[in-house]
């Protein structure tokens, strides 16, 4: 079944997973498969998104393919660049950045033996955060002219993963695993390195920035006994100056992705493979497609990219009303290829 293959992953997910002794090792953690995750321009004049080939960046009527490229990839925020991993001549995962303008890459990363996961770009360009294992659990890092600096050297045996910055480049969201193996997802002040906001890891999985930063979109367990129950969920806003919650949805089944949309303040996600759209105060729930995955949505506030669950892994389009669905690039991946 095409589902046992193609996993949109929630950070906590991917965590749980390395825990259970599902991922075996930390190039391995890197390496899990989510599919073609198309993401947009944020010129909205072209997209990117990961194939078989590499990584695909596809500007007006060009087309770029960076062959090392795995599955982890950002635009910068001025469209003129694209960070994302691959592994380095010795066959370790590092972080580098492409440049559209004269079509290389640099390497980020530190020249070292340890693995390098998940980089984000602040919305002013000018750092990349990332988590590293460096023998050690894992740490926050980020990259700021040119100088790499540990962010977080709390407690050694604590892990600290996935950072995302908000809009305004002064906060970092991420997830905090604690020795007693208590997970939390916790909101930072970057520069002063204060913790402004915390909820528990186990219950709640951050999957977005409201436009002013002054909130987060969260996926929260409604039900929980041993393991959290991932098919009776609930997406929340939660206002990180108050604290005041504001749930968006009756209980849904398997909520994989969402996405606050910047220029119309709409809400789009994943739920049981059906892509709705709703107000950012849960109004107006809408179905727009079913079997689509990793919804993104296009600056301009209009219309979703987002990849078919179907052979071949097809990109699509269509607008946030549900009409005008288009297929923009037919095949990315042979399933076959991935059941090897």
């Amino acid at each position: 079944m095409l589902l046992t293959i193609v996993l949109i992953l929630p950070f906590h997910f991917l965590f749980s997973q390395q825990e259970s002794g599902g991922i075996v090792n930390a190039n391995e953690f890197a390496d899990v498969f989510s599919g073609p995750v198309p993401k947009w321009r944020p010129r909205g004049d072209g997209y990117a998104f990961i194939a078989r080939s590499g990584l695909v960046i596809k500007v007006n009527d060009s087309t770029r393919v960076i062959q090392e490229a795995q599955n982890t990839f950002t635009w910068s925020h001025d469209g003129e660049s694209i960070v994302y991993t691959a592994k380095d001549s010795s066959g370790i995962l590092k972080i580098f950045r492409y440049f559209l303008n004269d079509g290389t890459s640099k390497l980020l990363s530190l020249e070292s033996g340890w693995a390098d996961f998940y980089p984000d770009i602040s919305p002013d360009d000018s750092i990349v955060a990332y988590y590293s294992a460096k023998g050690e659990p894992y740490k926050l890092y980020y990259l700021k002219n040119g100088v790499t600096r540990k962010l977080l050297a709390r407690d050694p045996l604590e892990e600290y993963l996935h950072p995302k910055w908000s809009p305004g480049s002064n906060y970092l969201v991420y997830f905090k695993h604690l020795p007693t193996d208590e997970v939390i997802l916790e909101i930072m002040e970057f520069f002063s390195k204060r913790v402004v906001f915390s909820l528990d890891g186990n219950r709640f999985d951050f999957y977005a920035w409201s436009p002013d930063g002054k909130e987060i979109l969260a996926r929260e367990v409604v039900e929980t006994t041993v393991y959290p129950d991932y098919n009776n969920v609930v997406l929340v806003r939660f206002n990180i100056e108050t604290g005041n919650k504001t749930v968006l949805t009756r209980k849904l089944k398997d909520l994989s992705s969402a996405e606050w949309s910047k220029a119309s303040n709409r809400i789009v996600f994943v739920a049981n493979e059906e892509l709705y759209v709703m107000e950012e105060n849960g109004a107006n729930l809408k179905k727009i497609f079913s079997g689509g995955h990793a919804p993104n949505i296009h600056p301009n506030g209009k219309k979703v990219i987002f990849f078919r669950n179907r052979k071949n892994l097809p990109v699509c389009e269509i607008d946030l009303t549900g009409d005008n669905l288009k297929t923009l690039e037919r095949k990315t991946f042979k399933i076959s290829d991935l059941e090897e």
